[in-house]
């Protein structure tokens, strides 16, 4: 248990080396639920931030229903938000948001504004890939004020950029709103010496 408590937080900081430990750990089917369910959990954390392939990772869903079984809100709202993205790489969008409206009203029942973020902004992904930029703006903006909430201003700076890049792909460009949003972005890649935002 404690173990996997630290693979938790290193998930966040250094995800290649949380994915290696997780693998490192042999026959984890045969651990008892709350444990196993965790680990698959973690992996697919683990995979996706450290960009390696979660596609075939459908056990997360099995993982998702055990956690709301157990009242476990914290874990069922990322599994939730997991089974989205799944969905989301393989192009279901529609299963995609209902998948990521349950991880939603989850998310904000344990109030995690940031899984709360990163949820809207996969939203505002589908809509920007159906050409809905009206819902995906809404998203957008929905993603960075949550990003901002918690001060994580790299991933609010990231989101700036979308902004702009949608209000670029309208028809007509809205020039002066994308040249706005591309600013701030700028500011904020230039304080922070982000070379890669500057030349998103």
């Amino acid at each position: 248990e404690k173990a996997f408590e630290q693979i938790e937080v290193l998930v966040n900081l250094n995800p290649d080396s949380a994915f290696k430990l997780l693998e490192g750990i042999e026959y984890p089917e045969i651990l008892d639920e709350p444990l196993y369910y965790k680990h698959v959990l973690l992996t697919v954390q683990a995979k996706d931030k450290s960009q390696r392939d979660i596609t075939k990772d459908t056990l997360i869903r099995e993982a998702a229903d055990f956690f709301v079984q157990v009242g476990d809100e914290q874990h069922a709202a990322s599994a939730r938000f997991y089974s989205g993205r799944i969905f989301l790489l393989g192009e279901d969008y529609k299963k995609a948001i209902n998948e990521y409206l349950v991880a939603e009203e989850l998310a904000q029942k344990v109030e995690n504004d940031y899984l709360l973020a990163l949820i809207n902004y996969d939203i505002g992904v589908i809509y920007r890939r159906q050409l809905n930029y009206e819902k995906c703006l809404k998203h957008y903006y929905i993603s960075k004020d949550y990003f901002s909430r918690i001060n994580n201003k790299k991933q609010e700076n990231n989101v700036l950029n979308q902004i702009g890049n949608v209000y670029l792909r309208m028809d007509p460009p809205q020039l002066e709103k994308a040249f706005s949003f591309y600013n701030q972005a700028l500011e904020y890649a230039t304080q922070e010496k982000d070379t890669m935002q500057v030349y998103v």
